[in-house]
């Protein structure tokens, strides 16, 4: 079926077309070497999901809705010990627990409405193959950006809603106004309130001088209230620091997946370490890969194809729109470090 019908467009075959294009993998390529926690989070260098040093974060979910219902633990069931003898013979007693909720988040849209120039569609009019290059560049562009903006906001301190991305920063967090943390307190549930403390994450708030000695000590701290550290994400002059010291150490095995992210990575005691350059230097996270999910609702990516308007002179246009959501179920198998410092 051809593009275009006589000297109009077939919106038809160039949506599908677009929508095809998004989902054969031409969007996930386009986050090798530029971001390192979305590539990670997309499976892109684990293609099996195991390959990586047995880590698997390619929790990547399409939504074909506006909202998604995440169950939350906000604390934990306490048994106690039943004494022998004439206690066995009792009637029982019923106990609620009401430490489990579900809360709705809403995706939230990344929209383009990109304008053409009337002469550049007069300049291709009735040509298959340049029209496809042509709306296969705006799109690419689109997908670029699109990514670029999903990536800066995974690692934002945005909390997750209608018109924002959930971030590592927000989600990995105590809540506690005394920790400086207390904007994020109302992530899914109130954790400022101590009945839902197993909500909030592990915290360091003043790491200094980040040695292999802290992390190791962090890293079994936070273990033990469950969950299981496998990713440091680090602002790259952080990584930097730590990726010369780790070599000095010890030879260090690049694995060829990993080197696409653009950046060596390194692995040290069960983890992973990767460079992310939108965090800021004082900031680092550990991270139970498990305990996050990237929803995504990429079914309209060029909604209508491209359409005249006519408002204008003589222009074209084309919607472009794409869903997500990022979250974090187990806040407390995660850890934020705070306050560190390169010297």
């Amino acid at each position: 079926m051809p593009i275009w019908n006589g000297t109009t467009f077939n919106n038809t075959l160039i949506a599908s077309a677009t929508s095809q294009l998004h989902r054969s993998g031409r969007v996930v390529n386009q986050i090798r070497g530029r971001y390192a926690l979305l590539n990670v989070i997309m499976g892109e260098a684990m293609p099996d999901g195991t390959t990586f040093g047995g880590l698997k974060f390619a929790r990547v979910k399409r939504t074909g809705g506006r909202s998604i219902k995440l169950r939350l633990l906000g604390k934990a069931i306490s048994p106690s010990v039943l004494a022998r003898g004439s206690a066995e013979l009792v009637a029982s007693t019923p106990a609620s627990f009401d430490g489990i909720g579900a809360v709705d988040f809403r995706t939230a849209p990344y929209q383009r409405k990109q304008y053409i120039a009337g002469s550049e569609i007069e300049e291709i009019r009735g040509r298959e193959a340049e029209t496809s290059d042509l709306i296969n560049d705006y799109y690419q562009a689109f997908v670029d950006g699109f990514l670029n903006k999903l990536n800066q906001d995974i690692c934002s301190d945005a909390l997750p809603s209608s018109t924002a991305v959930g971030g590592i920063r927000s989600m990995v967090s105590t809540g506690l106004t005394a920790d400086g943390e207390g904007a994020f307190a109302s992530y899914g549930l109130d954790r400022s309130d101590n009945d839902n403390a197993f909500f909030r994450s592990n915290l360091e708030g003043s790491v200094g001088v980040l040695t292999w000695q802290k992390l190791g000590a962090y890293q079994v701290s936070a273990e033990s209230r469950g969950g299981v550290l496998r990713l440091g994400v680090w602002n790259p002059q952080v990584f930097a620091k730590l990726k010369t010291d780790i070599e000095s150490l010890t030879q260090v095995t690049y694995d060829e997946k990993m080197t696409s992210l653009g950046a060596r990575h390194f692995f040290y005691s069960g983890m992973a370490h990767i460079p992310e350059g939108n965090l800021p230097v004082g900031e680092g996270y550990l991270l139970d890969p498990d305990t996050f999910t990237l929803y995504l609702d990429e079914t309209q990516p060029i909604t209508s194809g491209v359409e005249e308007d006519p408002s204008r002179e003589n222009a074209y246009f084309m919607k472009m729109r794409a869903y997500a959501q990022f979250l974090c179920d187990r806040p407390g198998s995660n850890m934020k470090l705070k306050g560190i410092a390169l010297a």
